[in-house]
């Protein structure tokens, strides 16, 4: 890769050798690149001991503000961070246009439900889903998805049932919504 970071008075930037071309002005006091799809990289940026994202477009151009205490990426889920601001999770989309907080940070936990495309939500001791087309709040003991097609599965008051269309709980897989898996994110 031509693309380097590179540091200068203990400050951090973005620099295209090929291109000869500062991608990232040396101002940021730590900067790590996002895995994303868009054309122009993006990197998580520490300015003042607070996290933001700034796109790698020449300028520098800050796409989420320095207001979180943490942003992570999600090794298997492409254009979607977590970040966590007063000790609670949220959730970030990388959009075309910049990065937009699709869940507020309210969680005590967000990670990704193993070899689905969904992330498993934690709050209160309690479990959900987001990512899936009818979304699972987290009002559930517990949280079963299948690895390539079926049902996912809830526990609700120690009761092993499914989602209704309507987004209820039930213990008739026949009210049951149909999700489905994709195993090769």
């Amino acid at each position: 890769s031509y693309v380097h970071i590179v540091e200068q008075d203990g400050h951090y930037g973005v620099y295209h050798e090929l291109l000869n071309v500062v991608l990232i002005p040396t101002l940021y006091e730590e900067l790590r690149q996002v895995p994303n799809i868009g054309c122009t990289p993006v990197y998580i940026a520490r300015s003042n001991d607070k996290y933001g994202l700034v796109a790698a477009d020449v300028q520098g151009t800050v796409i989420y503000p320095f207001t979180c205490d943490s942003i992570t990426p999600f090794q298997d889920i492409i254009d979607f961070c977590t970040f966590s601001r007063e000790g609670k999770i949220g959730l970030l989309e990388l959009v075309s246009q910049g990065a937009i907080e699709i869940l507020p940070a309210i969680y005590d936990n967000i990670e990704e439900y193993p070899h689905t495309p969904y992330m498993q939500l934690c709050k209160d001791g309690k479990v959900g889903l987001h990512g899936t087309t009818l979304p699972i709040p987290t009002i559930y003991d517990a949280v079963y998805v299948p690895q390539h097609f079926g049902w996912i599965k809830v526990k609700y008051r120690g009761l092993w049932g499914y989602i209704t269309f309507m987004g209820k709980f039930t213990e008739n897989i026949n009210e049951a919504f149909l999700y489905h898996s994709n195993c090769c994110i």
